[in-house]
């Protein structure tokens, strides 16, 4: 008798232990899930802002790149201006060889 009651009550040690390992073990199994979920949340948070920042110097990059087209436009049309401004100076300097060449100076 004395045996059987024994081993009934390591038995039921036994179960409380297991029991209580069971417990322990859920409550780290839900920690772990917690931590999980906290970690992506704060990947998540990463992640925007790294997209963010992309995203912005991708505008500053298309912005930069039209002021340098249009910084190029405006060399070019400078660049017309100036080759028509040297042509018409050559035409001048001409025209006024011709003129200088069939009038004497004393009536300049």
């Amino acid at each position: 008798h004395s045996l059987v009651s024994r081993l009934s009550d390591e038995l039921k040690t036994s179960r409380e232990q297991l029991n209580q390992a069971k417990a322990g073990i859920a409550t780290q199994h839900k920690h772990m899930q917690e931590l999980k979920a906290q970690e992506k949340v704060e990947y998540q948070k990463k992640l925007t802002s790294v997209h963010v920042a992309i995203s912005r110097d991708e505008k500053l990059q298309e912005s930069a790149d039209a002021k340098i087209t249009s910084l190029d436009t405006k060399v070019a049309r400078i660049q017309r201006q100036y080759e028509m401004l040297r042509r018409e100076q050559k035409h001048a300097d001409e025209q006024l060889k011709i003129v200088a060449k069939h009038q004497p100076f004393s009536s300049l």
